[in-house]
């Protein structure tokens, strides 16, 4: 009983034996006044706490809603769950019974709205796995689809040892590429793909090298593959195999993917560029200097080349990250050695774009 109804009790007590008095009769009628008293303040509480009971059930306690908001969040995701594997289901029908193959033999698959306009596709590797396998994603002997709801078309049929069961995905702007890699002794080759609303195509830059995983700032790297090390006049031909990166990034205004391309510049602007003359300290008697190439992404490629006494040339560069302040390797990391190889102005000159007023 609360306090607050004692009291009451209390009161009503005392004024009884103020009225009655002390008689045996009067202490009896206290007894049943006492009792009644308390009887009422029971009822009166248990109806109250009724009462509450049924305004808390009425306006929904935060246990209650977040159960009940719980509750429905698993049967939407449940439902969301059962259709995309209905669809998934319905894909790798349409793709089976277009590449003539059992879905047994659809190594690798992956569904995603890659445009972006609320329709999903999918790109899948069909093949067997290779007698050899010296990758740990695990390599298919076959070929990258594409499917849709219209059906499905091959895409890429692999050249190399087999296609890697991975592919990494750029994403710009809602928009995702995905990136299969054609897997060499050596090296691999990266097949990237774009979807518009029903159609698929290759990008620009498919197949140019090797793609490397996108940072955060809306680049990545392309690592080119090239035998261009030495000049042999025996054979009269490159040998000596180099691998080198190139560098791209989203154009967010034209909503494009663009290759940082190289301008041609002399000593004293890269000297002025970099803070320091950056040439002499690469470039030694010994050596002949070629071409040196700066990109907007702060990168500055010194090109030369040292003839030995049988006629042999050997071609060496090195990287100045003015970003970073510090020479780097081909694959940006730094480092003071010398890199092999000649660098070109772009690997991709369809979509490069060079320096403005250098």
């Amino acid at each position: 009983m609360k306090k607050g109804n004692w009291k009451r009790v209390e009161l009503l007590i005392f004024i009884s034996v103020m009225s009655l008095g002390l008689s045996g009769c009067g202490i009896g009628r206290i007894g049943k006044i006492i009792k009644n008293a308390a009887a009422r303040e029971e009822v009166s509480e248990q109806a109250e706490s009724s009462e509450q009971e049924e305004v808390s059930v009425q306006a929904g306690s935060p246990e209650t809603t977040e159960s009940s908001e719980q509750a429905g969040s698993s049967v939407t995701e449940e439902a969301s769950e059962q259709a995309s594997g209905n669809e998934d289901a319905e894909l790798k029908e349409i793709l089976a019974k277009e590449a003539n193959s059992t879905e047994d033999e659809i190594r690798y698959f992956i569904m995603d709205d890659f445009d972006g306009d609320g329709e999903n596709e999918a790109f899948a590797i069909i093949g067997s796995e290779p007698e050899y396998d010296f990758d740990e994603k695990g390599l298919v002997s076959g070929s990258v689809w594409f499917v849709n709801s219209n059906g499905a078309k091959m895409l890429q049929e692999g050249m190399g040892m087999g296609i890697k069961c991975e592919s990494i995905m750029l994403g710009f702007d809602g928009i995702k590429y995905p990136v299969f890699y054609d897997v060499y002794a050596t090296g691999a080759a990266s097949y990237v793909y774009e979807v518009k609303g029903k159609e698929v195509s290759e990008t620009p830059f498919s197949g140019c090298g090797t793609v490397q995983e996108q940072t955060e700032d809306d680049r990545f790297e392309i690592v080119d593959s090239s035998y261009d090390a030495e000049y042999d006049p025996e054979i009269e031909g490159l040998l000596g195999h180099t691998w080198k990166s190139y560098y791209f990034y989203y154009d967010r205004d034209t909503k494009s993917i663009k290759e940082y391309g190289g301008a041609e510049i002399t000593q004293k602007k890269a000297e002025e560029i970099a803070g320091k003359d950056i040439v002499s300290e690469s470039v030694t008697s010994e050596y002949e200097l070629g071409t040196i190439y700066y990109r907007e992404n702060g990168i500055i490629n010194i090109n030369f080349s040292k003839t030995d006494d049988n006629g042999a040339i050997l071609y060496y560069h090195r990287n100045w990250n003015n970003e970073k302040g510090c020479y780097v390797d081909d694959y940006n990391g730094e480092s003071d050695e010398l890199q092999s190889g000649t660098y070109r102005s772009e690997l991709c000159p369809v979509i490069a774009e060079y320096p403005k007023d250098i």
